[in-house]
């Protein structure tokens, strides 16, 4: 059929452009006057069409282009790169001029800086309880993320000691964002990509949404099924790295144990906090469910509140939503695998880039080998120990694999010893600055 015969290319106009331009149709057939001029001659009748054709054409590209937009690159208002696979999130924070690591941690109330940035800070004349019966200062903290102008920071903040907190995480952190600041955020984490984004909006791509509420402390909130119709409160916190998927107060995850879903897992875990030490039993969970996803056969352990950490949400995209109450999960590849339980029994810490021996769990694998409290881990399966993050040297010393080699320098000298990591023998730090609560 010759080009001039062809029927022309019929292009629909979405429902609601149509509704719109008949509404006004309409109300000019009642009211005997254009919607948008006074003038009843024909020529201004028909200018008024037009325009009205031209606004419902523009209407209707404009609605699917929000949708696009929200996934476009104009959606992100910062990306920052972040260590993958569940190791604490680390994102720039630009005060004075200058650039300083901090920590996003939702299960942190309260923002902080560590107080040797002190005189960076503009003083309030408020004092809080910081955790337990200690006493913390409030300053002023103004700053941008990443030096980017869409995301000045400006809150108040817990002046305190975190060299502590550095040394259980294995960096240098001089900072916390707690929800003080993040609530008023859209955040993006993928640990598969190492990236943490900050968003205009939450992206098409997001997929499932679970709601967001708050504790007491302002805290976020999901709720997880234990049992099918038995949705138990989870507090989420970015700050809960490496160690449990999930963490039960005391009395559910005793009542776990005594009906026999959680198995008990070696020794007691060391956990290190801003302002305390405690010990946790670990366990391992038959299975929860999480919106739509199941999880089998899961790393968990008690604690001081029910919580779900970066070694869960690390296993898909997370898009956490506060200003609309929402946390979106898309699944990865690793979202349903299995924990291992395997480790060598030894407790590190990371000090003035020293890798440390903190303790030794009893009856533990590296205790069998005569790895001892105070000792220096050197190299690790041949490679420099410094070379590596903490999180990753606790990857190596709690992995299946069937020996570990060390070298180690200490009271008794330079030694190379080899450890046979054991199933179900669990005994290592989990850093957490979750008791960091600003209180009046």
């Amino acid at each position: 059929m010759p080009d001039r015969l062809k029927k022309p290319k019929v292009v629909p106009i979405p429902t609601y452009a149509v509704e719109f331009e008949r509404a006004c149709r309409h109300r000019e057939r009642a009211t005997g006057k254009s919607p948008t001029v006074t003038h009843t001659t024909r020529r201004s009748g028909a200018v008024c069409k037009w325009t009205l054709r031209v606004w419902a054409l523009i209407f209707a590209i404009a609605w699917p282009l929000q949708s696009w937009a929200a996934d476009s690159d104009e959606n992100v208002l910062a990306t920052f790169n972040v260590a993958r696979r569940g190791d604490a999130l680390l994102v720039p924070v630009v005060l004075d001029g200058q650039s300083y690591q901090f920590l996003i941690d939702t299960g942190c109330t309260a923002s902080a800086v560590d107080e040797s940035l002190k005189h960076l800070l503009e003083t309030t004349p408020r004092t809080v309880r910081a955790g337990g019966n200690a006493r913390a200062r409030v300053y002023r903290f103004i700053g941008t993320l990443g030096g980017h102008a869409a995301l000045q920071v400006t809150s108040e903040a817990i002046c305190v000691d975190l060299s502590r907190l550095s040394e259980a995480f294995g960096h240098k952190i001089d900072g916390i964002l707690g929800m003080s600041i993040l609530k008023s955020h859209i955040i993006q984490v993928d640990c598969d990509s190492g990236t943490l984004a900050f968003l205009r909006a939450v992206p098409k791509t997001a997929r499932e949404a679970l709601p967001l509420s708050y504790d007491r402390l302002e805290r976020p909130i999901v709720h997880i099924e234990l049992e099918p119709g038995e949705p138990v409160s989870f507090m989420v916190d970015t700050g809960l790295v490496g160690g449990a998927a999930l963490v039960f107060r005391r009395f559910r995850f005793n009542g776990l144990v005594e009906s026999g879903r959680v198995i008990p897992v070696g020794a007691p875990i060391l956990e290190i906090s801003l302002f305390k030490e405690n010990r946790f039993q670990m366990g391992r969970l038959d299975h929860v469910v999480i919106g739509p996803f199941r999880h089998e056969r899961i790393r968990v352990s008690e604690g001081t509140d029910n919580a779900v950490g970066l070694n869960l949400l690390s296993r898909y995209i997370a898009t956490l939503d506060f200003p609309h109450d929402r946390l979106f999960l898309r699944q990865q590849e690793q979202s349903n695998a299995t924990d291992e339980f395997y480790d060598t029994g030894i407790t590190i810490i990371r000090t003035a880039g020293e890798t440390i021996v903190a303790e030794v769990g009893p009856d533990s694998a590296a205790e069998a080998a005569g790895v001892e409290a105070g000792d220096r881990i050197t190299m690790v399966n041949g490679k420099s120990a410094s070379a590596g993050t903490l999180f990753e040297l606790r990857g190596v010393l709690a992995g299946s694999e069937r020996e570990v080699g060390l070298e180690i320098a200490g009271k008794k000298g330079t030694r190379e010893i080899t450890v046979r990591p054991r199933d179900n023998s669990v005994s290592k730090i989990r850093p957490t600055s979750r008791n960091l609560q600003e209180k009046d």
